[in-house]
């Protein structure tokens, strides 16, 4: 029953205050189990208390870590997402500032993304063809 609460409370709030949550249960079901007459020997509760606190910690744990991600994943998915204005000519982004800049430099200081450039085939023959055609006719006479 401790590890829904436990669970969300590592959710929603952070790991430390669920561990603690999760001491403080323990402890108020261990007060109240030797107050009504623990019906077993009192090492074999305190063992089961111990290992009671031990589980709820890992779980615990495992949740504050996995919330933990998720939040740093949604972070990163909502530095890119969404309706980007760019220059139908240059193709440079404009940011919350209205200033135009480089759809390199934008992403970078948004991300970790870094970028190499090259030329594609096509924009070669395209705007570099009388280069290529030149040192093909070069290739082929000698």
């Amino acid at each position: 029953m401790f590890v829904f609460p436990v669970a969300l409370m590592a959710w929603n709030c952070g790991l430390r205050t669920a561990l603690w949550l999760a001491a403080v249960l323990c402890i108020i079901r261990f007060s109240i189990q030797y107050a009504w007459g623990i019906p077993y020997a009192f090492h074999v509760a305190l063992i089961n208390a111990i290992l009671r606190l031990a589980i709820l910690f890992f779980i615990t744990f495992l949740c504050g870590k996995l919330s933990e991600q998720t939040q740093a994943l949604r972070a990163r998915v909502r530095t890119l997402e969404g309706l980007l204005p760019t220059c139908a000519h240059c193709k440079d982004i404009r940011d919350e500032n209205g200033e135009w800049q480089q759809i390199e430099e934008y992403v970078a200081l948004r991300s970790e993304a870094q970028f190499t450039h090259g030329i594609c085939p096509t924009c070669a023959a395209k705007h570099f063809g009388h280069v290529l055609n030149r040192e093909e006719k070069k290739g082929a006479a000698a």
